[in-house]
């Protein structure tokens, strides 16, 4: 018996079994395939082998060198060290460096202060502190109260934080708990949607446009309803599925939306090809180019591509692989990206760079754009993310508070680290602001809008130089008490007082501002300077009582 055969008919269901359960990229370009295929290979070797001598009672060794089955089988023995030789060729940084650094794209620093215009401005109702661990809690609790049953055969799944209608969210689609759920249900009736703002907004979505949601095809899936599975006996087979995120166009309607990877840089160098986008109800799969992706899809380039793009460029750029001194070396302030929606809609990762070695101060700020991963760098010197975390945590060191990630976001035309802190149990306690260029002024509070006011008292009393934004704005008024009140709120003094001079506006300042708050009263004649909000009400930047320095 010719045992060739036998070794395709080996190679053949070998090959049905890796594709089922392995799903390696058909692709020379990547190193993957090559393992895969010399796996099959040596396999179907062994087994036809193990035929030959059962059959003859011993193995003649002529047929592994004449046979078409021998010779595939001593092949698959050398594929993988060719291929890890092709791949240090092809892709080796030591040969490539200006190559990797490239990849993140045009990294040249933006001229003049162009990082204010950037980053968003803080808005109290629509601040991105939730974190992932925040959300992921708040909607599991919801769901176990909102309907106990549900919550035995589900879980909640990774959620994604995207734009949604102009509202920064955390969505996460009803996953099954076990195969046996999978096997009793085959769908899951929904998702959760948490603000990104606030926690206790959350909701539990099990229609949308009248029609109850059934999500077949997802990460907790078996056989060909596993997600993965279904998009790649779908077709992708020809590049890599990079990180899959759960989406909701405007609609409301969930997708899945799967990065299709391709190498720039021989065998390595991964970048966004195209975009795979299936519908979690039917099933029903829709291949975009990346220019061509819906514009409800808010997140098409992973963080942890675009993470290790700015590593490599940090690393590479200056003195390519070989740079003993670290001379001009940069790396990124953090150990993630944080995700920032900007004022247009558009969502960014956002990171610092500082320099390598022992100077850890902050260099610049780098905005990514989730869907093009096209970068814009600014040149902005301070503290880094780590350091202001440590600040506010300092505040609440008896209690132990955790700061998340913090964002830098733009407050009153500064460029501030915003964050929350968290106990033990990863519930939202306090808050904390930290400007980057000046860490004296820094904040904390139990709420965000606290906070924010004693971050605006704190730049006031050891402000180095503001923002001529904000010099235009600022007002000052001399006149006459008409009345004065207190109010007490988080522990914290805040005085509401009118002038004679004008009746209908409210001047609104923290105790921390001056002493002279507390001892002054209807009558005195005091100089401020005070900043109008859309409110009506105005905020008191500096507050001088004349009528005391008189006494």
């Amino acid at each position: 018996m010719n045992p060739t055969p036998v070794f395709f008919i080996v190679v053949v269901g070998l090959s049905v079994i890796v594709g089922w359960f392995v799903q390696p990229v058909v692709n020379v370009a990547f190193v993957g395939s090559w393992v895969a295929l010399a796996v099959v290979l040596l396999l179907a070797g062994t087994a036809t082998i193990g035929t030959e001598v059962s059959r003859r009672g011993q193995l003649e060794w002529r047929w592994l060198s004449a046979s078409l089955a021998g010779r595939l089988t001593g092949l698959g023995a050398v594929i993988v060290p060719l291929a890890i030789a092709a791949w240090f060729v092809t892709s080796a940084p030591i040969f490539h460096a200006s190559r990797y650094a490239a990849l993140i794209g045009d990294m040249q620093p933006v001229p003049g202060n162009a990082a204010v215009a950037a980053l968003p401005n803080l808005s109290i109702d629509r601040a991105p502190l939730v974190t992932r661990s925040v959300a992921q809690r708040a909607a599991e609790n919801r769901l176990g109260g909102e309907d106990p049953a549900l919550g035995s055969v589900v879980e909640i799944g990774r959620m994604t934080r995207q734009t949604l209608n102009g509202r920064l969210v955390w969505v996460g689609p009803l996953e099954h708990r076990s195969l046996f759920a999978w096997l009793r249900n085959r769908t899951t009736p929904g998702y959760v949607i948490v603000d990104a703002s606030n926690p206790e907004k959350v909701e539990v979505v099990r229609s949308v446009a009248g029609k109850p949601l059934q999500l077949r095809y997802l990460a907790s899936g078996f056989l060909q309803e596993q997600l993965h599975r279904h998009a790649y006996l779908g077709g992708a087979v020809f590049e890599a599925l990079g990180t899959t995120t759960f989406q909701l166009d405007n609609s409301g309607k969930p997708f899945a939306v799967l990065p299709l990877l391709t190498h720039a840089i021989g065998m390595s160098g991964p970048i966004v090809n195209a975009v795979l986008v299936i519908d979690v109800q039917s099933g029903v799969s829709q291949r975009y180019p990346r220019a061509n992706a819906p514009a409800w899809i808010d997140r098409i380039e992973p963080s942890e591509l675009v993470y290790q793009r700015l590593e490599d460029w940090g690393r590479y750029h200056s003195g390519g692989w070989f740079n003993p001194s670290q001379a001009g070396r940069l790396q990124t302030s953090t150990w993630e990206l944080d995700l920032v929606s900007a004022d247009d809609g558009q969502s960014y990762w956002v990171t610092g760079l500082t320099s390598v070695g022992r100077d850890t101060s902050l260099t610049g700020l780098v905005l990514v754009d989730t869907r093009t991963g096209k970068p814009r760098r600014f040149a902005l010197s301070g503290i880094v993310e780590e350091q202001a975390s440590a600040i506010v945590e300092q505040a609440y060191r008896e209690k132990g508070y955790k700061a998340s990630n913090p964002t830098p976001l733009l407050v009153e035309g500064t460029p501030t680290y915003v964050m929350s802190l968290t106990d033990d149990a990863g519930s939202t306690k306090a808050y904390g602001m930290v400007a980057v260029s000046n860490k004296e002024a820094f904040a904390t509070a139990p709420t965000l809008e606290a906070t924010l006011r004693m971050f605006q008292s704190r730049q006031t009393i050891g402000r180095r130089a503001g923002p001529t934004e904000e010099a235009a704005e600022r007002q000052q008024e001399t006149g006459r008490v008409a009345r004065i009140g207190v109010a007490v709120r988080e522990g914290n003094s805040w005085f509401y007082f009118t002038l004679e001079e004008k009746p209908q506006q409210v001047l609104v300042a923290t105790g921390e501002l001056t002493e002279e708050l507390a001892l002054t009263k209807a009558g005195d004649t005091v100089k401020v300077a005070f900043l109008p909000t859309d409110s009506g009400s105005a905020e008191v930047r500096s507050f001088k009582n004349v009528t005391l320095d008189r006494n």
